[in-house]
């Protein structure tokens, strides 16, 4: 009989103890939770999007159509539209009035000669104040680094003495292009 009151005291003592550790484990995230609490959400707006990048305007009214119900964003990365002022007018208001959100990519700055002196900064200025917070940003450069790797007529860094003045050489020539936040 003896041994069955020893297993009946283990019995308790261990049932004690998990109690305890449950007490223990339910103030410890009581009290984490008071004094770290939760991060609120942010006011930023979340983008979700997709580019057009090849086609012609009716391409562009196609896509935006399609994708209007489940995205926010278009990335406009068609240069042909991007270096006809008319054309870009025409795309972004047809966006804008979907209701979306847009980024306009500009190319070479050689490319827009048939402006009549307008420029691209010039047009991104009134952008801003036409489209409000539809009008994103400017996609400037694309793929600086496939113009690098491809020997490109817009490659950057023509030589080099070594992989880390490479690395130098196209940080610097990259720098000024880069938005700073």
């Amino acid at each position: 009989m003896q041994r069955s009151g020893v297993n009946a005291r283990l019995s308790r003592r261990r049932k004690a103890i998990i109690v305890i550790i449950i007490v223990d484990l339910f103030l410890i995230a009581f009290l984490l939770a008071f004094n770290y609490p939760m991060k609120t959400t942010s006011n930023e707006q979340f983008f979700l999007g997709v580019e057009i990048a090849y086609g012609n305007f009716d391409d562009l009214k196609s896509v935006v159509t399609e994708v209007k119900n489940y995205t926010n964003l278009i990335v406009l990365g068609l240069p042909e539209v991007s270096i006809n002022r008319v054309m870009l007018d025409q795309s972004c208001e047809y966006i804008y009035q979907s209701g979306l959100n847009f980024i306009v990519l500009f190319t070479n700055t050689s490319q827009y000669n048939g402006w009549q002196n307008y420029t691209p900064a010039q047009w991104v200025s009134d952008a801003k104040a036409k489209y409000g917070e539809k009008f994103v940003a400017v996609y400037r450069w694309d793929e600086p680094g496939g113009d690098q790797l491809d020997n490109s007529r817009y490659q950057e860094v023509k030589s080099v003495s070594s992989y880390s003045d490479a690395a130098s050489k196209y940080v610097s020539v990259l720098s000024p292009e880069i938005a700073k936040r």
